[in-house]
C-alpha cells in the first residue's frame, strides 16, 4: 500500500494501519465482479499535502491520469455521490 500510494501519488505515506478487509462483490457493466479492499489508515509524510484542493493520481498500469480530492461523507453524501463499497462508506460514518 504504501508502494502504490507513492507510485500513484508520488507522495509518501507514514504511520499506515490496516483497519479493515472488505469483500466486496459487485455488478458492473453487467458483469458481476469480486473484489477484496484493504483500508487502512495513515498520513502523508508532507504535510502540505492536506491543504491541496486536489492531488494529481497516476495509474500507470491503464495509463490514467486523474486527481483526487478530499471530500467528507456530508459532502458525498449531499452531492449524491455514491461510495463504494457501501460498508467503506459505513465504516467512515462510524469513526469520521
Amino acid at each position: 500500500m504504501v508502494r502504490e500510494i507513492l507510485e500513484e501519488t508520488g507522495a509518501e505515506i507514514e504511520n499506515a494501519e490496516l483497519l479493515c478487509v472488505i469483500e466486496n462483490i459487485f455488478i458492473y457493466e453487467g458483469e458481476q465482479g469480486h473484489e477484496l479492499v484493504f483500508v487502512y489508515d495513515a498520513m502523508f509524510r508532507d504535510r502540505s499535502i492536506y491543504a491541496k484542493s486536489e492531488i494529481p493520481v497516476y495509474e500507470s498500469g491503464i495509463d490514467l491520469r486523474t486527481t483526487a480530492s478530499w471530500r467528507s461523507p456530508e459532502e458525498l453524501k449531499a452531492s449524491g455521490t455514491r461510495l463504494v463499497p457501501e460498508e467503506l462508506a459505513e465504516l467512515l460514518n462510524r469513526t469520521g
